[in-house]
């Protein structure tokens, strides 16, 4: 299925993450943030018949609150995703992970962490814990297409703002962190 063009340039329907990692002692941020902190599993799955590996569905758990997100990496590559994000209970969410494994997808991963969230600008900024993999910053930023690579340019001259050293930023996100991790790879 492909999406009216003009549709999507209209739209701020990317996400666009940045990630470094870091030991949170050494991170300056900015004093007025808003915070809120949680706990999450995201349940990642594949359908097997994608070996590109271009687009992932979750199932994620924050607190007591479930949601469904399709994620696309077709546009732009790594980093860079357009998603959809649908509430669900949590009946719901059994019912999906049955049915996704019951029909040619695969787990591909789980992560489990805890998140500080912020908000700044425009951005959202998340430190994250994250079991078998550890201390993360991720910023992330609503987008419209044509304005991705710009604002991954306007990330990462945030992210050196906030006291992260370039040679820290990954470019990849924690599903393939984690996939390199269970194979045994290193996660730079």
């Amino acid at each position: 299925m492909k999406l009216n063009q003009e549709y999507m340039d209209k739209k701020k329907n990317f996400e666009v993450e940045m990630r470094a990692k870091i030991k949170i002692n050494e991170i300056n941020l900015p004093k007025d943030l808003l915070f809120s902190e949680y706990e999450e599993t995201d349940q990642y799955f594949r359908y097997t018949g994608d070996v590109e590996k271009k687009w992932i569905v979750r199932i994620r758990r924050r607190n007591d609150n479930f949601f469904l997100t399709y994620k696309s990496s077709n546009a732009f590559g790594e980093g860079s995703w357009s998603e959809v994000e649908i509430k669900i209970d949590k009946d719901e969410a059994k019912k999906m992970a049955s049915f996704f494994l019951n029909n040619d997808f695969i787990e591909e991963v789980r992560i489990i962490k805890k998140r500080k969230c912020f908000k700044y600008k425009g951005y959202e900024i998340n430190i994250d814990q994250i079991k078998r993999l550890g201390d993360f910053m991720e910023i992330e930023k609503m987008s419209d297409a044509k304005n991705v690579e710009t604002n991954k340019i306007k990330m990462l001259d945030f992210l050196v703002k906030l006291g992260v050293k370039k040679e820290k930023i990954i470019n990849k996100g924690y599903v393939a962190l984690m996939r390199e991790k269970n194979e045994g790879n290193k996660t730079r």
